[in-house]
């Protein structure tokens, strides 16, 4: 214990733990562990305890393979500001390229993290994960490498973002209610057995206005995501993907946009229900499910109280045999909708039943209070 805090203290680091030996199960267990800041701030890491189970026989016969690393109720605080670790005064090692990598091989058999939080900071956004459950289990090859099966669980988290819009500042503060992630990470490709997302939107840029999980079914702040059976083969000389498959659930807020480019004032939610395929060569990926939207609005312009639209895309051309729209108390029947992005070309028949004139005129931002009638 002296040794190592003295060599920690010599690279800037001033921690403090105790240490428990156990010879059955063989065990090394450091317990109440805390490493203190450098920033004048709360610990770097605290954890109530964290054990490792090294093998027996391998280390009666010299050598150090972990079976277990067991690690509970750790608070990490870390912050990175243009890549640096600013809360620990420790330099962190330049990555260099290497032309040739060879296969990552972990030093451990499996690794798990009970009731843990974080609290990342990375420049102008900061996440505070709470209720981490993390279970990671480890198969090695030793010519492949390793190829790790991950579960992921986590409670109630923020996720805080300040960025410029229109010369003010702005704080997008999005809540992550739940995740529930069954991840496998090959040396090949990732496939996502299962992932589930259920968050909260900020719409509002000023702080503190973080929304509530419990939201209604018909808010467009909800934001859900889900993920079955999904592959993807990892792109090798940093090309981008293009091999990938898998069922995707999805909804969004539609007003979300803002964060990323200049866009008039925008409303409604937009989601997607579908399967998905991308193969190499592809340049649309295959698509066939639902898309569903709600309350879409641009500026004082209300285009659809509703949308419900089959859609299948192939060979670069979007296809809906029937697309539905809600709007000004009628129903806006599409049909035959057909549309070649790449080409700039499209196409549709309508039927249009029981819209109102006047609902129409308000809904399209015409007047608030319309003279005229005319039934379509």
């Amino acid at each position: 214990m002296r040794e190592t805090a003295k060599a920690l203290r010599e690279q800037g680091i001033v921690a403090r733990f105790d240490v428990v030996p156990h010879l059955w199960p063989l065990s090394l267990e450091l317990a109440n562990v805390q490493i203190d800041s450098s920033d004048g701030g709360g610990p770097a890491l605290t954890a109530r305890k964290a054990t490792v189970h090294p093998r027996f026989f391998a280390l009666m016969s010299g050598k150090l393979l972990i079976q277990q690393i067991d690690i509970e109720a750790p608070h990490a605080r870390i912050v990175l500001e243009h890549g640096e670790l600013r809360n620990l005064a420790i330099k962190l090692p330049e990555t260099k390229e290497k032309k040739s990598a060879s296969p990552l091989h972990l030093p451990f058999d499996g690794f798990s993290i009970t009731d843990g939080d974080v609290d990342l900071t990375i420049d102008d956004v900061r996440v505070q994960a709470h209720q981490l459950d993390l279970d990671v289990t480890n198969e090695d090859d030793a010519e492949r490498g390793s190829s790790l099966e991950i579960a992921l669980r986590a409670g109630e988290s923020y996720v805080v973002r300040r960025r410029d819009a229109d010369g003010t500042r702005a704080f997008d503060e999005d809540a992550i209610c739940s995740l529930d992630a069954r991840v496998r990470l090959t040396p090949d490709e990732v496939s996502v057995r299962r992932l589930e997302l259920h968050g909260a939107a900020d719409l509002d840029p000023g702080a503190n206005t973080t929304p509530a999980c419990r939201l209604s079914a018909d808010d467009p702040r909800r934001v859900e995501l889900e993920l079955n059976h999904a592959r993807m083969r990892l792109p090798k000389d940093g090309n981008p993907p293009d091999d990938a498959s898998g069922h995707v659930r999805a909804r969004a807020p539609i007003a979300i946009a803002a964060r990323f480019a200049k866009t008039p004032d925008l409303g409604g939610w937009a989601g997607i229900d579908a399967d998905v395929r991308l193969a190499p060569g592809m340049q649309l990926p295959e698509v066939n499910g639902k898309v569903t939207a709600g309350g879409v609005r641009v500026e004082q312009f209300h285009f659809a109280d509703s949308v419900d639209a089959d859609i299948a895309i192939a060979n670069n051309v979007i296809r809906s045999p029937s697309t539905t729209v809600k709007l000004a108390g009628g129903t806006v029947h599409l049909k035959g909708v057909h549309v070649e992005p790449l080409a700039m070309t499209l196409g549709a028949s309508a039927d249009i039943d029981s819209i109102d004139f006047a609902e129409l005129m308000r809904a399209l931002g015409v007047a608030d209070h319309p003279h005229v009638a005319w039934d379509i």
